[in-house]
């Protein structure tokens, strides 16, 4: 008889027990004990004990199913920023798409090279990035970037960040240089 560490039996050998001793079960799987026993002198009622050890397997192969369709989902870059991208926006108001839209058409100038693109931060976690470029009427040029943090396991985008890129344009210097060289224009 097969035990395991804790002591109790294989399911072959339990599922003989319960049915009574028809017969020897061999290791030939569970469908094979079954009709073994069957052949061997009929079967009997079902036994309490029988009962459970089957309710129990069918409640396992269920959750067995369900953390399979999670495994099986889909938890690539793309699928990350979709995920964030049908969120909910931050105000409240829509999704993370229409409160980019929103924000965009307050920024006032026109809005260049929007990108989105995912970056792995563990296993199924991604930063997701929207990254977008401001012409205003002032002839300034600001590259704007925009992040979320995306679990695909458990389908929750936390709160926006706003980024400061590095470069040109984007810091204290580039700011300076443009004004100076706005005040050399209007001289």
């Amino acid at each position: 008889m097969y035990e395991d560490r804790n002591g109790s039996t294989g399911p072959e050998e339990r599922l003989a027990a319960v049915l009574g001793g028809c017969g020897a079960v061999f290791r030939v799987g569970i469908l094979g004990a079954i009709l073994m026993a069957c052949s061997a002198g009929g079967c009997r009622p079902v036994s309490e004990n029988g009962r459970e050890y089957y309710s129990a397997r069918e409640k396992a192969q269920r959750q067995k199913e369900k953390l399979q369709e999670v495994l099986e989902t889909d938890r690539s870059e793309a699928a990350a920023i979709e995920l964030v991208r049908e969120s909910r926006a931050p105000d409240g108001q829509g999704t993370v798409e229409d409160w980019i839209k929103r924000r965009q058409e307050q920024e006032g100038g026109r809005v260049l090279f929007p990108h989105w693109e995912a970056r792995p931060r563990g296993r199924d976690r991604y930063e997701v990035r929207y990254t977008y470029t401001v012409a205003g009427e002032d002839y300034s040029i600001v590259k704007k970037v925009l992040a979320w943090n995306a679990d695909m396991v458990l389908k929750l985008v936390g709160g926006v960040r706003e980024i400061q890129p590095a470069g040109p344009g984007n810091n204290a210097r580039g700011a300076a240089l443009r004004g100076s060289a706005a005040g050399g224009r209007d001289r």
